[in-house]
């Protein structure tokens, strides 16, 4: 299902238009600061854009009065078995009238070991540059990033992607009053080569632009957004007429008090090209506040038209969710944290893409739609208990869903994670130290092939080592230590069944912050 998850990297990304993007060049995770995780919001305000679960990540080029404004540069090194070598530079320059930063990264794994399974090399690399600049009320922001990746599977189909993008963000901000211009542009070049997949070639184009007005009214807030994209997709040269076009939406925002927590009630219209009428989304979330609980209330209805890399005979159409659902954390006594969430809805038109992980190798086949609605319910809860020198963490989910006529049940219906890890410090407290064992189980799965076969459930281990002296960090992993390779839910191109996992890995990853 499209629209599920959405990842936001505010301000200095522009790679991921038109979707998918190039998820195999993403961003290390070194290169972050923050990281915010939203569910059941934003339904009638993003629009077109809207996902069930937003991930935003972020790295403000801009520092506040009081913090640290040295240069800094973030080094990340990283290697491991069967070839894998992974790095990462970034540089970071900033206070409260500006700021610049400027990364690269690239990594590569090593095909021709034993034990990688049915996936053999694969690559990447990047570089993006942004900055910001402030003028009283006034703030201007910029970024260009450039991505390639390729991977190959042991018959030798493969695929090679290259995008870029760009983005730029005007805001003004004087008393109770703002206002916020954006545009966005993104291309890339998907190729898919040799083996029994024939060479084809996906070109994609996306251009966005947006505008918002908010006012504060000290208890509450109201806003406004106008949002425009036009998306074009071609493949095998031109051969095959453009897909896409283009979609427009507006939304209301109301934030305010109510009762112990905020209410967040949201609004939208829009339309989007070949798919008839004007089309509603409404959202409501309430965050509440109650001892030492607290939780959010939310129901949306969620929209995504689904209008490129279609399958054949697949005429464009539009998934429509509604959902609701409730999140609840607290801290217990003992330095204990609890979380519990459920959310259940409905999909109509789900869009059904394969598994294989080569992305450019999937939207070949193309994306069809489920005629039949799509009911699902999911149910998921962690606790975690921290002490001086140790701690130890739970957590699980069950997920119930609809059978469906397009696609076995590829996703395990449980699965369950466990960890225990201790925190000392050597040499007159210099040296931080953290070993961690960690179990993880995942249930039951069918796979991909025809007909379908049933895929047991597993448990992996893995181990890990933290060293931390002053701002470096080295991490040492060992993954399914037990080294079993198991079967996976798409099917091998070059042996027609179920696809081969990797055996057991070991990683080294050194991070350094450097400073001034």
């Amino acid at each position: 299902m499209t629209g599920a998850w959405a990842l936001d990297l505010p301000g200095r990304f522009a790679c991921d238009r038109p979707a998918p993007g190039l998820r195999g060049a993403r961003e290390p995770v070194s290169w972050f600061d923050t990281l915010v995780v939203t569910t059941g919001a934003g339904g009638g305000w993003d629009g077109f854009d809207a996902a069930l679960v937003r991930a935003g990540a972020r790295a403000e080029l801009t520092r506040a009065a009081g913090t640290d404004l040295r240069p800094r540069a973030d080094l990340m090194l990283g290697s491991g078995s069967r070839g894998l070598s992974d790095h990462a530079l970034s540089l970071a320059r900033g206070d409260t009238l500006g700021g610049i930063r400027l990364e690269a990264a690239s990594g590569v794994r090593d095909g021709s070991s034993p034990g990688t399974g049915a996936l053999a090399g694969a690559g990447r690399d990047q570089y993006d540059v942004s900055a910001a600049l402030v003028r009283g009320p006034h703030r201007f922001a910029g970024a260009f990033a450039h991505r390639r990746s390729s991977a190959t599977l042991r018959d030798e189909a493969g695929e090679q992607t290259r995008g870029e993008g760009g983005n730029g963000r005007y805001q003004y901000r004087r008393g109770r009053w703002q206002f916020v211009a954006a545009g966005e542009r993104g291309y890339d070049r998907m190729v898919t080569t040799s083996g029994p997949v024939a060479t084809g070639v996906r070109i994609g184009d996306e251009n966005a632009a947006s505008l918002e007005a908010e006012r504060d009214g000290g208890r509450s807030r109201l806003a406004v957004r106008w949002a425009w994209r036009d998306t074009r997709v071609r493949s095998d040269l031109g051969l095959v007429p453009r897909e896409g076009g283009g979609t427009q939406w507006l939304g209301g925002r109301w934030r305010g008090p109510l009762g112990d927590g905020r209410l967040e009630a949201t609004l939208g219209v829009g339309r989007a090209q070949g798919i008839g009428g004007v089309k509603m989304a409404p959202s409501l979330a309430w965050d509440f506040t109650g001892g030492p609980w607290a939780g959010r209330l939310f129901l949306e209805r969620v929209l995504t038209p689904v209008r490129t890399d279609l399958a054949a005979g697949q005429a464009p159409f539009l998934q429509d969710t509604w959902v609701g659902g409730i999140e609840a954390a607290g801290r217990a006594v003992g330095g204990a944290r609890l979380d519990a969430r459920f959310l259940t809805g409905r999909t109509r038109g789900r869009a059904v893409l394969g598994r294989i992980p080569l992305e450019a190798l999937a939207l070949r086949d193309g994306i069809r739609s489920d005629a039949k609605a799509y009911d699902f319910g999911l149910l998921s809860g962690e606790a975690v208990w921290r002490w001086r020198h140790a701690a130890v963490g739970l957590e699980g989910f069950v997920l119930a869903r609809d059978d469906s006529p397009l696609q076995p049940r590829v996703d395990p219906g449980r699965g369950g994670r466990g960890f225990t890890e201790a925190r000392f410090t050597l040499f007159r407290g210099d040296l931080h130290v953290r070993p961690r064992l960690e179990a993880g189980a995942i249930g039951p799965r069918a796979s991909e092939a025809t007909p379908s076969r049933a895929i047991p459930g597993f448990v992996t281990l893995s181990a890990g080592l933290e060293l931390q002296l002053e701002d470096a960090v080295v991490l040492i992993e060992g993954r399914n230590l037990g080294g079993q390779v198991r079967s996976q839910v798409w099917v091998d191109p070059s042996t027609g069944v179920e696809a081969l996992g990797s055996g057991r890995e070991l990683r080294t990853t050194l991070t350094w912050r450097l400073w001034d």
